[in-house]
């Protein structure tokens, strides 16, 4: 079984400026680590072999049955590994990891930065 971590807020509490290079999920997730009172947070266990899209409908599912909607909402599912160090290192990791490096727009001289949220 693996254990994850549902955080929602409404879009009005959320409200913050993200530094750069920081997004929804990373703020969601500090506010979570650092308890912030704006942020709802609900654990649930799946087993192994569930899919990502059905982890994300359990949440769906778990913020509707506490009275929440998706319209003005912002949410992140998070594996709960229960070492708060390890899901530090963990984003950590995940930022250090550009999938588009190297890759450059042929128009512009900026580099092209592609941002997947999990």
């Amino acid at each position: 079984m693996k254990q994850f971590i549902a955080l929602i807020a409404s879009v009005d509490d959320f409200g913050l400026g993200l530094d750069e290079g920081e997004d929804i999920s990373d703020a969601m997730i500090d506010a979570f680590l650092e308890k912030e009172s704006w942020l709802s947070s609900y654990e649930f266990e799946v087993p192994n072999a569930l899919s990502e899209e059905a982890i994300t409908r359990i949440a769906r599912g778990i913020f509707w049955e506490n009275n929440w909607i998706q319209a003005d909402t912002v949410s992140v599912v998070m594996e709960d590994h229960g070492d708060v160090e390890t899901l530090q290192n963990e984003r950590q990791e995940a930022r250090e990891v550009d999938p588009q490096e190297g890759i450059e727009d042929e128009d512009s001289d900026e580099l092209m930065v592609t941002a997947i949220i999990r």
